[in-house]
Parts: structure tokens; sequence; C-alpha cells
């Protein structure tokens, strides 16, 4: 077996280049990272196992170079391997990064500043301007800048690096300012490039604020937990960006200075404005709570393919009979193609999602749901009211109560915003299965006074219990195929564990189809 020391140049060089071509900023994804693959938080980590210690990609070039002597002049005389290069306060990092720059030639520069682990920010502060300063220098060769610092000393940094400074090549911006709280004092970075605009291509923002985007051709672009720019901006922004693949908006809504309205667009309406056409959009994610209240608003605005995986998030939405899509015809579209979905209740959490068309929600739910709450807020089924689903046809329901009160008339809202199902299979443990198929059995009225019964096109129904059912289960779930039956809405196929004889005699006569399956233990 060849040793790792002594494999040819030519594959090493392949094996070391691979090497950069992988390295990314802390946060994020790897190109390769399925688009329905979308954290609670842009910003969290991609790994499956986020207690794994790994050692940080921007390392390997130093670790790789002290293997052995062949190896470390191999990568010497590889100039490539040295621009991607990482500064913090330490001395060894300073020194460093003046040796990197120096072995990286004439080659385009990757630079990351970050400082976590410092205990003495200010002091830190202060080094880091130092090397941004020598850095600053280097300011035309920088194709990628990444600053993830304390709020005030990102944008000071970025000011010295790039206040007197071009950066014709810069492509990738990416602000964070980690656990700060949001709503500092920072003077808005992008104002540096008003004389001189960088041929942008990625911008992700984190914590900042933000006023305006004087981008063109972007492809990513990505504000979370900052002030939105007024919506004129953002959507000029949008417009001059028509190979745009990803758009994430986590944001609050900034006030006009004008006239103080929430969405800046003053005297101007949407037929002032124009739609941003987007082709190219592959990931579109929309989150929406409590203060973070303006991602919505890009919606009537923007056209997008039916290929767009499109993420939906959202706290105590009123949806007010009123859906997210109303005004945008490329949502509703996609909305109205989704025939097969996945819904899984977890204690206050939903989520529900379809893979073809690409369209998932998630939202927040009460423990409670008040029957006579003037504002109904976290209901079970507000997801299905913001984001309907008229051409729904086959659901899977994954439930898990974890301390949710969960009633009948909960589940008996939610299905009656979903008529058009056809096939609904259930995951329930025992003790929640009652509350599922009363609501089933539900009486209804249409304007007419005529009664029926929820879900009227519901064929096949299949339970997989999570645990063994007792008698009381089996009568239950026999009850509601009766009701059924008896109002002309019988079930044509029933999968579930063997029923006991005496119950399974009755239930055929509600059944056609009775298919006998396992339970989960």
């Amino acid at each position: 077996m060849i040793r790792l020391t002594d494999l040819p140049d030519d594959i090493l060089e392949e094996i070391f280049q691979a090497m950069r071509d992988i390295m990314r900023f802390p946060g994020e994804p790897p190109s390769n990272v399925p688009l329905l693959q979308f954290q609670e938080d842009s910003v969290s980590s991609y790994s499956a196992n986020p207690d794994r210690k790994v050692v940080p990609l921007w390392a390997n070039v130093l670790i790789l170079s002290h293997v052995c002597t062949h190896w470390r002049e191999l990568m010497l005389y590889r100039p490539r391997l040295w621009t991607f290069i990482r500064v913090t306060s330490s001395f060894s990092s300073r020194i460093m990064a003046n040796e990197m720059i120096e072995r990286s030639g004439h080659f385009p520069l990757s630079i990351l500043f970050t400082n976590e682990h410092s205990r003495d920010q200010d002091r830190a502060f202060l080094d880091l301007l130092g090397i941004a300063s020598v850095i600053g220098d280097h300011s035309e060769r920088i194709q990628e800048l990444g600053l993830i610092l304390r709020a005030p000393h990102a944008g000071l940094i970025l000011d010295s690096m790039l206040s007197n400074s071009r950066v014709p090549r810069l492509e990738k911006l990416w602000l964070d300012t980690g656990g700060d709280a949001f709503g500092l004092n920072l003077a808005s970075p992008i104002s540096l490039f008003d004389t001189m605009v960088p041929p942008l291509r990625v911008l992700h923002v984190h914590r900042i604020p933000i006023q305006w985007l004087p981008f063109e051709e972007l492809v990513h672009l990505e504000l979370t937990w900052c002030a939105s720019p007024p919506l004129p901006a953002l959507l000029e922004t949008l417009r001059c960006s028509p190979f745009l693949q990803t758009l994430i908006l986590h944001t609050f809504p900034a006030k006009s200075a004008d006239n103080g309205s929430q969405d800046g667009l003053g005297e101007y309406g949407f037929g002032a404005i124009g739609a941003a056409m987007l082709p190219c959009l592959r990931q579109l994610q929309l989150r929406v709570d409590t203060f973070f209240t303006a991602a919505f608003s890009v919606l009537p605005y923007i056209t997008f393919p039916p290929s767009t995986a499109v993420r939906l998030s959202f706290t105590d939405w009123i949806a007010s009979g009123r859906p997210v899509y109303e005004d945008c015809e490329s949502l509703t579209v996609l909305a109205c193609n989704v025939e097969h979905a996945i819904f899984t209740l977890n204690g206050n959490h939903v989520y529900f999602a379809s893979e073809n068309p690409s369209l998932s929600v998630d939202y927040g739910v009460a423990t409670h749901e008040s029957e006579e709450s003037i504002l109904p807020l976290g209901r079970l089924c507000e997801g299905f009211l913001a984001v309907p689903l008229p051409a729904l046809k086959t659901l899977f329901m994954v439930i898990y109560v974890d301390g949710l009160v969960l009633t009948h008339s909960r589940l008996a809202r939610l299905f009656q915003a979903i008529p058009s199902l056809q096939r609904l299979a259930v995951n329930v443990h025992p003790m929640d299965s009652a509350q599922v198929f009363t609501a089933l059995a539900t009486v209804v009225k249409d304007e007419h006074g005529n009664e029926g019964v929820l879900c009227p096109e519901l064929k096949e129904f299949a339970i997989t219990w999570r645990g063994r059912p007792s008698a009381d289960d089996f009568w239950n779930l026999e009850r509601c195929c009766y009701f059924r039956a008896s109002k002309g809405r019988g079930l044509a196929k029933l999968e579930t564990v063997p029923f006991p004889p005496i119950v399974q005699e009755v239930l055929e006569q509600s059944v056609p189809s009775v298919v006998a399956v396992g339970y989960r233990q």
C-alpha cells in the first residue's frame, strides 16, 4: 500500500487544490447541500454532528505543509493554496497573515477576520486594526471578505481597510456580528461603496443594519436579524440581479425618513415599482416573527420559476382570511400544484412540506388553543390558512404531542383547511388517536345548512400506531368510519393493525377494504 507521503506530485496537487476549493466562511453552507435542508437559522452549522470537533478548513494548509519536507516544498510553490487567510488578534496570526500574503503571489485573496476567543475585545480590536491596514494595501486582490466580529468593530475594521482603497475584485462580502443584540449604533458599511461599487456576487449580512444595496448581478443575498433596506432599494437590487439564485430574508421593516411608513414605499405603488423577475432563483427563504416582520412584504413584487425551493417560516401569524401569497402569482402557482405533503407536529412546532414542487412551511403553535380568543394566535391550522394548498390530495401526518394540549376541535379546524384531501396517513400514539378520529367525524354544515363531514373527498386512511392500541381505540376508529359512511362519505380503504374479530365484523360494514399492517414499537 502506497504511503500518503509517497503519492505522485500530480495527485497531491489535485488533493491540495480540492482542499482549497472547499474552504468556506463560518456558517456558509457547502455548495452541494440540498435546498430542502433548511436550518432553523441561516447561520447554523450544516454539520450532522454539532458536537464533533473538526480542524477548521483554513488551518489545513498550515497543517499539511508540516507533514514532511516534500509536501512543504510542493505547497510553497503553489500560491493559490495560501489565498485563504484567517486573521485574529494573536501575534502569531498577524505574522502568519503577512507570510501568507507574500506566499499567495498575485492570486485573489479570501480574508476572514474573526476574534471569538479573545477575552479583551478592545485590545484585540486595536490589534486587528493594525493588520487590517496592512491587508488594505492589497485591497485590489481581495475577492472574498468576511468579518465575524462584534458589531462596532466590524464596521470600523471595514472602514479601515476600504475607506481609501479600491476592491475591483470583491465578489463575496460576509458580515456577521455573532451573538450581539440587534439594534446597534453602527453606520452602514455599505456606504463605503458609494463611489466605487465592487462586482459583488454574494452578500451575507447578519445582525448589522444596512440602508441600501448598490449592487447588481448578485447571485446570493442573505439579510438576517437586521433592519431591512427600504423596499424600493431592495427591489431595485433584485431587479438588477436577474441571475440571483438564493434570497434569504429575516428582517424588521425600515422606516421611511419622509413619511415614517414601514415599507419605505412612500407615494410609490406596485405599478410604479414593478416586479423583480428572478428566473434563476433556486432558493427562497422568508422568515417572520414578533419583531422581524418585513420579509413577506417582498412577495407581491417578485416572480420566480416553479422549480424554486420555497421555505416560509413564521410565528404568531394571523391569516385573517388572506393567504401569504395572495398577491404573489409565482407562489400561488407553486402552492396550487402541491398534491402530496408531509405534516409534522412536534410539541409547539409544526412543519409541513412538499418535495415536488419544493415548498415548506414551519410555524409555532400555542400550547392551548382558546375557543373564545379574539386573536387566534398559535392555531394548529394557521399554516394551511396562511399558505392554502387547494390541490392537496395526500397528507402524511406525524404527531408528537410533547406537552401540547391536543383537542379534536384543534384538529377539526386543521382538517377543515384541507378539504381536497383524498388519502390521509397518520403516525400517532394510541393516547392521542381518539382526537384524530373524533375530528374526522365532526359534523359540519355548508352555507345551505346541509350537514356533512370534514375532508369529504377522503377515501383512504392509514394509521401507524406507536404502541399497542386498546379496545377503546379500536372502537373509536370504527365509530369514525361508521359516521363517515352514514353521511355518504365512507372510506374505500383502511390500513391499520388487525382488529379483534368482533370489531372487525362491524368495521367491514362501513369500509369495503381493510388492510392489516403492523404497529410501530
